[in-house]
């Protein structure tokens, strides 16, 4: 595992944990109101997710840690801006993200799964296109939610419909990034059901 940590062939991991570590900036600025800090860091790191694929296909660098932190990454960023908007700033609409959250906890546990079964059953880690569709759905969440402030999701205007109408997006997207990760993990989920 450390092995791939290792310079030169960790560079994208490296990128990935830059995202991670984008996190603690932004809950800042977005606590402390600066806008402009906001969505400065925010882009750079939305960014950081395409980078880190890209410089690991590049090099021919893609390892199962990057596989592992990639999605972790993305739900740390997610789960900042979500929650230090919602939470501390009183976004009355919070339980729109509850199933966002369930699909979030779906999509871990199943990677966990994959990640700790993966040599018993022979099958990769990796993403599919609906996760990644879901990840921009929510940036745009994100986006929404950072750009405008409180006063401006007052009552069921065109903001808060945005806001509900990317949210089942996203976890429609979840849903069926959830679907094809069992249909990845099958022979995982038949091993553990027919275990007597």
């Amino acid at each position: 595992m450390l092995k791939q940590l290792a310079w030169p062939q960790g560079k994208a991991n490296y990128v990935t944990l830059l995202r991670i570590a984008l996190a603690v900036p932004l809950f800042y600025f977005i606590l402390n109101g600066n806008l402009v800090g906001t969505i400065l860091v925010f882009a750079v790191a939305a960014l950081t997710d395409g980078i880190d694929g890209w410089v690991a296909r590049r090099n021919g660098i893609i390892s199962d840690l990057g596989k592992v932190l990639d999605p972790i990454a993305d739900k740390i960023l997610i789960a900042s801006a979500f929650i230090s908007r919602i939470v501390f700033l009183d976004f009355w609409l919070w339980r729109i993200f509850i199933p966002v959250l369930l699909v979030e906890l779906a999509l871990v546990t199943l990677g966990i799964a994959g990640f700790c079964y993966r040599e018993k059953i022979g099958q990769k880690l990796g993403s599919n296109w609906f996760g990644k569709l879901k990840f921009g759905s929510q940036c745009l969440i994100a986006f929404f939610l950072l750009v405008f402030p409180a006063f401006w999701y007052q009552g069921w205007n065109w903001l808060t419909q945005t806001i509900v109408s990317l949210t089942i997006v996203a976890v429609l997207l979840g849903g069926l990034s959830i679907l094809g990760h069992v249909r990845n993990q099958k022979e995982l989920i038949r091993k553990v059901f027919s275990r007597k």
